[in-house]
């Protein structure tokens, strides 16, 4: 601790003037006193600006302190002496308390004045402490500052509460007197603060009351209050604009007394929590007035400007028991939680509890009184009056459910709204009335018949107490059951394209069945969602065809009159194509050689054809399948040229549809007729111009798409008679008739030629003349008919039908002549090649051909006239290689 002094003197106008000061301040290090026993001095005291540590001390008969600690922060008490000339003396005074708080705990004080006092704006701490036989037990002063001006006549006292933090708990206060100077003042637990203070679970017993005033249990001061005043007249100000919105917490102690003494007080405090304290035979329970202040002592002349309210105090839970007066409230505090939590127990209650609710109004005990308790002093009440001490308290039991208007479709929610107020609830038992019951607190239920169910609730708190609760809840019907789907199937599961599938199922419902339908999903994904129709009695069907080849998806789904639907299992059935096309064979039953032949069929299929072929050979020879056309829907034809063939013609028909399913015709005959008749050309009369009694060679070539049978020529002599005469075949399609005649004239000849099948055509009429002999003749050597020729040599071996050369050859011819002086011209097709008038007679051919028919023609002439021809016919092959 520190403390410094100064004195001056100075003068003014004359007069003299002593001035001292003086300074002190806490000191800078904690304090710890413990283990102490004093019998004897002025017991503990302190004053220090730090932490403190005060335990575990024996004080007693001490003069009249017991524990006293003083905070004080820096330079925080100044104390001034001013005397002038005229021996009048001054004091000034400041204090400010410091902000480090002390712990109390452990000691023991004995038949001292005051036990333990602090006085500080520090978090102080009064734990576990016993104090026997004083005025103030424990006391704690929470102020901001202090000063004290004094003049000759003339005082002011300024005196400002602090809110630090500080608790006071487990002490036992035991006889509380009352003694001069504190008055009224005297208390187990004397707190002068704003607000802040924990005060709980203390005992205080054995209050007393004498001439100088009644002691209090509790006692709750609020010291923001200024006095100005001289001898004769003085004002006493509460600063009542520093009352606080929230002030201590008094709970869970326990004050008791012989009659006298109150148990808790108030004088200008407020805002405070007080519950579950237990106050018995006092004078007064919990105490508070409207102007103790000025009930005490104050000097004759001062008045109290402003009255000390003690208002806004929440006092609820509290046990009040054979108090002369359980309470006294002149302020406006609350004696009550809302509902169902309840209000105090007072011991001189007189009301019912029959009802309960928040208007205390419905049917059934609660724990709570049906009408307020009139709390003695004003207009404050107790509405909800508890029937039983706190810590006897039973449970409420109550509960709500949802939904408000449950079928046997809902599942019930039961919720716990049960409260203990002076403990907690361990177990609920329900009984839902259908013979079911549950342990959780807030279960699930579903009902499954209809009717009016009592519901109860039984609970049980820590304390061993319980309480029920009834109520009657009522479970409508409503259909909750889906209809029942049976005996699904598809007939036939299995089924041609286009044809009738018939989709059946059972379907029945516990009240009616209102509709039924089934969908289907098609093999190409699209889904079809049709109305059943009803049969007899729950039998229900859709029979309708099916275009699309594959495999279908199917399921019921029913709905009943009360909106239950169900759907079954799917299924499946098939639509598959199998049938191959019908054939109707349209074509004709003969045909002629070399000429068109149409077969034509009509082909029909349930889906689609996809192609129509023919098959024919002619005889055992060789198969040709050829496809037909579709010229015109269900028609197809494929037209064909007949070969020369007198074979007859077999053929069968085949078609495949879409799904590839294949018919076939049996194999038909088809007879074939030859309606072609031969064809002649190449007719030529060798030499055309003959002498009489000289040969005459008629050729042509003969030719048949079948067999050529005969070749006549048909010649008309000069003397008009007619000779039909059989031509000869040469060994190919050449036939000759090699024949003189004697007759002088033209001969007119035709040729005529049938074939196997009858059919014969006549050549037109060709010519060639007889002349009387001459002496002139000419006849080809080279090349003869029937011959062939490679490179001008005959091969002998090789006889064709018509005379064939292979390269350039040398034309010779043999010519007879008397006369002399010949003449010979060699044509090829008509046009001269050579003409040589003298022996040899010969010309080499060396055209080009390739194979074309060629006729050489050689005319010999003589100076007295005569002319004599010769002629063949050959092919000839000369490519200008050789």
């Amino acid at each position: 601790d520190e403390l410094n002094a100064n004195a001056y003197i100075e003068e003014n106008n004359g007069n003299t003037t002593i001035s001292i000061q003086l300074s002190a301040q806490g000191g800078g290090s904690s304090n710890i006193i413990e283990d102490n026993t004093i019998t004897s001095g002025v017991g503990i005291v302190l004053i220090t600006n730090d932490n403190n540590a005060v335990s575990n001390n024996t004080l007693s008969v001490l003069y009249s302190g017991g524990i006293g600690v003083l905070s004080l922060s820096m330079k925080s008490l100044d104390v001034g002496f001013v005397k002038d000339e005229s021996g009048n003396v001054s004091l000034d005074v400041s204090l400010e308390c410091g902000e480090q708080g002390s712990t109390f705990s452990d000691n023991k004080i004995y038949n001292l004045s005051v036990g333990i006092a602090s006085l500080s704006n520090a978090d102080d701490v009064f734990d576990n402490n016993i104090v026997k036989n004083a005025t103030v037990a424990l006391w704690y002063a929470s102020l901001e500052n202090f000063s004290l001006s004094t003049a000759p006549d003339f005082v002011n006292i300024s005196l400002s509460s602090g809110d630090a933090p500080a608790e006071i708990k487990n002490n036992i206060v035991d006889h509380v007197k009352v003694e001069s100077p504190f008055g009224n003042l005297s208390s187990g637990i004397l707190v002068m603060a704003n607000a802040n203070v924990t005060i709980e679970n203390n005992v205080i017993g054995d209050l007393s009351n004498t001439t100088y005033g009644e002691s209090s249990g509790i006692l709750l001061v609020h010291l923001d209050i200024y006095y100005t005043g001289n001898s004769t007249d003085g004002t006493l100000t509460l600063l009542a604009d520093k009352t606080p919105n929230y002030g201590h917490v008094v709970k869970e102690n326990i004050i008791y007394s012989n009659g006298t003494g109150h148990g808790i007080s108030l004088w200008h405090s407020g805002a405070h929590s007080i519950y579950e304290n237990t106050i018995s035979n006092t004078s007064i329970g919990i105490y508070i007035p409207l102007n103790q202040i000025a009930k005490e002592d104050l000097p004759p002349a001062s008045q109290l400007i402003i009255h000390a309210y003690s208002n806004n105090s929440m006092i609820c839970h509290n046990n009040l028991i054979n108090n002369n007066l359980n309470a006294f409230d002149e302020c406006t505090n609350t004696w009550n939680l809302s509902y169902p939590y309840g209000g105090n127990y007072w011991s001189d209650y007189t009301g019912n509890d029959i009802y309960r609710g928040v208007n205390q109004d419905i049917p059934g005990s609660d724990g709570i009184g049906d009408a307020p308790y009139n709390v003695s002093g004003d207009n404050d009440k107790d509405f909800y009056p508890l029937m039983y001490p706190m810590g006897k308290l039973p449970p409420i039991a109550s509960f709500e459910y949802s939904p408000s208007s449950p079928t046997i479709a809902d599942i019930v929610h039961f919720t716990d709204t049960s409260i203990d107020i002076d403990g907690n609830i361990i177990n609920w038992t329900w009984d839902f009335g259908d013979e079911n019951t549950s342990y959780e607190q807030n279960p699930q239920h579903q009902y499954t018949y209809s009717g009016t169910y009592t519901v109860n609730l039984t609970i049980k708190d820590n304390d061993g107490y319980t309480s029920s609760f009834s109520k009657n809840i009522t479970i409508e019907f409503v259909d909750i059951e889906k209809p029942e789907i049976s005996n699904v199937s598809a007939i036939p599961s299995v089924q041609e394209i286009n044809g009738y599938v018939n989709i059946t199922c059972k379907v029945t419902d516990n009240v009616a069945v209102n509709e039924v339908k089934v969908n289907i999903t098609y093999p190409d994904g699209s889904y079809h969602n049709l109305s059943m129709n009803g049969a007899t009695a729950d039998i229900y069907y859709l029979n309708q065809t099916y275009s699309t080849i594959g495999t279908y998806h199917y399921f019921i789904w029913a709905n009943d009159t009360s909106g239950n639907s169900n759907v079954s299992n799917v299924h499946t059935f098939i639509i598959q194509d199998t049938l191959p096309p019908s054939i109707t064979d349209h074509s004709p039953s003969t045909a002629t050689t070399g000429d068109s032949l149409t077969f034509n069929v009509s082909v029909v299929d349930n889906i689609e054809v996809s192609h129509v072929y023919v098959e024919y050979w002619y005889g055992t020879g060789t198969h040709a399948n050829v496809s037909m056309n579709n010229v015109a829907g269900e028609y197809w034809e494929k037209t064909i040229t007949v070969d020369n063939t007198l074979e007859v013609m077999h053929y069968f028909i085949s078609a495949v549809d879409s799904s590839n399913n294949w018919n076939f015709t049996q194999i038909k005959n088809i007879t074939i007729e030859d309606n072609d008749k031969p064809s002649i050309s190449d007719i030529l009369a060798t030499p055309e111009i003959q002498e009489k009694d000289g040969y005459v060679n008629i050729t042509c070539e003969v030719t048949d798409n079948i067999e050529v049978d005969e070749v006549r020529v048909n010649i008309t002599y000069p003397d008009g008679s007619y000779h039909n005469l059989s031509m000869t075949s040469s060994g190919g399609d050449i036939y000759y008739l090699h024949h003189n005649y004697s007759l002088i004239g033209v001969y007119n000849y035709s040729v005529y030629a049938v074939d196997t099948s009858g059919n014969g055509i006549l050549s037109s009429v060709y010519n060639f003349t007889i002349i009387p002999k001459k002496n002139l003749s000419i006849h080809i050597t080279k090349p003869k008919q029937n011959s062939f020729y490679l490179l001008g040599y005959p091969i002998k071996f090789i006889h064709p039908k018509i005379t064939i050369v292979i390269g350039k050859i040398d034309i010779e011819v043999k010519i007879r002549n008397n006369t002399g002086n010949t003449t010979v011209k060699f044509y090829l097709d008509e046009k001269l090649k050579e003409t040589k008038t003298t022996p040899a007679y010969s010309y080499t051919l060396d055209d080009k051909s390739f194979g074309r028919k060629h006729t050489l023609k050689v005319v010999a002439s003589d100076s007295s006239g005569d002319v004599a021809q010769d002629s063949i016919t050959f092919r000839l092959f000369n490519f200008g290689m050789f």
